[in-house]
């Protein structure tokens, strides 16, 4: 079982940590009834070369890897802070089943927080939430959700999650909000809604025909994007989602992490330095 890492990446920032998400390096991320293309394990070198010693694990690098990688992934030199699910909280033996694989996947690795989606449509979400409660109940105090607030899910508005988060525990549940994926006044309007529960943020920075680029390539979007993290007091941890060349034919793992790397870095020398 892994222990949390000593969120190193480079240099010390006034947040947690930067973590750089596996789904990034994975070709197949949206194809999920194909094998992932990558073995995770095989590429831990050029991870911790570039900075990277916590992930953000994608959940078919785990859960459809053959023992032999499960086992390099737990004993490797890599941690897994964030634990990144599909799993629907739904009832049925079916998706009982299902978060069973989860529930082992997350302890085997050691992850802390299990990032989830909650179904699309309103009249189950309050079901759903239930059932999450219930489950995550049945792990060591320590472990915790965290949701997503996601477009194309119930809880994709900020007035929305406002009324809803604030009734979870916050031991047992945060939030995770997109940064530089809006106009500022979103990042801002999320802040507002969530305070102290939204404690993850995903970092993808698109243009203006949506499009994956560089965060440098939108720099009044960074600036104000830090800017607002910076004025909400942010401390918590930032996941390099998905970057420049991201969901192209020609898209490498190589050049995807060399991208995230710039991110990383360009994005941390924007992060001023708090008295």
């Amino acid at each position: 079982m892994k222990t949390d890492g000593d969120h190193t990446s480079g240099t010390n920032y006034s947040i947690t940590a930067w973590y750089l998400g596996s789904v990034l390096l994975e070709k197949n991320r949206w194809r999920r009834n194909e094998p992932p293309q990558l073995t995770l394990s095989q590429f831990t070198h050029k991870l911790l070369a570039a900075g990277f010693n916590e992930l953000e694990l994608w959940e078919f690098h785990y859960l459809k890897a053959h023992q032999e990688e499960q086992r390099s992934l737990c004993e490797g030199p890599l941690a897994f802070p964030i634990f990144n699910t599909y799993a629907e909280f739904r009832r049925g033996a079916e998706y009982a089943d299902r978060l069973e694989q989860v529930r082992a996947a997350v302890l085997a690795l050691g992850s802390k927080e299990i990032k989830f989606n909650v179904p699309k449509e309103p009249e189950l979400l309050e079901d759903a939430l239930a059932i999450a409660s219930d489950w995550i109940e049945t792990f060591p105090q320590g472990i915790r959700l965290l949701c997503e607030c996601h477009p194309g899910t119930a809880l994709e508005e900020p007035d929305v999650a406002a009324r809803v988060i604030p009734s979870l525990p916050q031991s047992r549940f945060g939030t995770i909000a997109h940064v530089m994926a809006s106009p500022t006044a979103a990042v801002r309007t999320w802040f507002e809604a969530l305070g102290n529960s939204l404690s993850h943020i995903h970092i993808q920075t698109r243009d203006d025909t949506k499009k994956f680029c560089l965060a440098a390539d939108r720099k009044e979007w960074a600036q104000e994007a830090i800017g607002v993290l910076q004025e909400f007091g942010f401390k918590g941890s930032i996941t390099c989602e998905f970057t420049k060349g991201c969901a192209t034919p020609e898209e490498t793992p190589d050049e995807l992490l060399a991208a995230a790397v710039a991110d990383r870095n360009y994005l941390q020398n924007l992060w001023l330095p708090r008295n």
